[in-house]
């Protein structure tokens, strides 16, 4: 590919609109993926794929702080369950393509009252919730500033 993006007279031909800049690499296998200190920390996150759930369980417990997940449903139940799981969190982090609505914003508006650290994910990739641990560096030494925060890829 070249390093400009080449247009062509076929719409479904994505392949020749893609230049070399638009593909990501990934780091280096011996650099260190950096992490906020969450050491001692109770981090809730609400909705996701089971698989990746377990992923990310793990890349927290390395970091010695416990991963509580909610399962992001929409039944009356799973919905009050919330505010005691984000009232004893530190932060809550929700991918929105794996969550219900109701879901979403009753967390929202409970991160809120609660003054909880909430944080957005666009997807539940192992990647976007790397990507979100390090927003929570943006509440410095306060984490109950309370403000929301959506993490890209």
């Amino acid at each position: 590919f070249s390093s400009r993006r080449r247009h062509t007279r076929y719409i479904g031909d994505w392949s020749s609109d893609v230049c070399s800049s638009d593909l990501r690499t990934d780091p280096a296998p011996d650099e260190p993926t950096m992490h906020p200190a969450i050491e001692g920390m109770q981090l809730l996150y609400v909705g996701g794929r089971p698989q990746t759930k377990l992923r990310i369980q793990s890349l927290v417990q390395e970091q010695g702080a416990d991963l509580v997940c909610h399962d992001g449903g929409k039944t009356k139940t799973s919905i009050c369950s919330l505010k005691t799981l984000i009232e004893s969190s530190h932060a809550v982090f929700m991918p929105v393509d794996r969550v219900s609505h109701a879901s979403a914003l009753e967390t929202k508006r409970l991160c809120r009252q609660c003054k909880k650290p909430f944080i957005t994910m666009k997807s539940c990739s192992m990647s976007c919730f790397q990507q979100a641990l390090l927003q929570l560096e943006a509440y410095g030494d306060d984490p109950a500033e309370g403000a929301d925060f959506t993490a890209t890829e």
